[in-house]
């Protein structure tokens, strides 16, 4: 029997009489000598890492924005008019007081956790933020 070869692009010359099968088992069987698998699992494993850091980073950085935002909606709740009803003073009441410290520390933390992540790498706590 005269056996043909079949030329295409991706495999260089395959003969009639061997199946796609037999040269599927056989790269396989390459791959798992050589470091293929081993690198392909790290390189998954290490992109997985890298999206669950940027998006806990990006979480950080978006609940920085909220409440930056939240902080500066709070105004001094306690005004006093002069007679032509321009303000005369503005003050804050303790509720009010203790909502802004709230918050300014929560800003603190945020900004804090996210600087160690960019300058120094560390992601624990930007992956424990809530």
């Amino acid at each position: 029997m005269d056996e043909k070869i079949i030329t295409t692009p991706t495999v260089s010359a395959i003969t009639t009489s061997q199946t796609i099968g037999g040269l599927v088992s056989a790269q396989i069987a390459d791959a798992s000598k050589s470091t293929r698998i081993i690198d392909s699992v790290v390189k998954e494993l290490v992109n997985t890492e890298i999206e669950r850091r940027a998006d806990a980073l990006l979480k950080a950085i978006n609940l920085a924005t909220t409440t930056r935002r939240e902080l500066y909606k709070i105004k001094p709740d306690i005004v006093s008019y002069n007679a032509d009803r321009s303000i005369n003073s503005e003050a804050w009441s303790k509720a009010k007081l203790d909502e802004r410290q709230k918050l300014t520390e929560k800003l603190d933390k945020i900004d804090k956790v996210i600087s160690k992540a960019v300058d120094k790498g560390d992601y624990a706590d930007v992956l424990s933020l809530e």
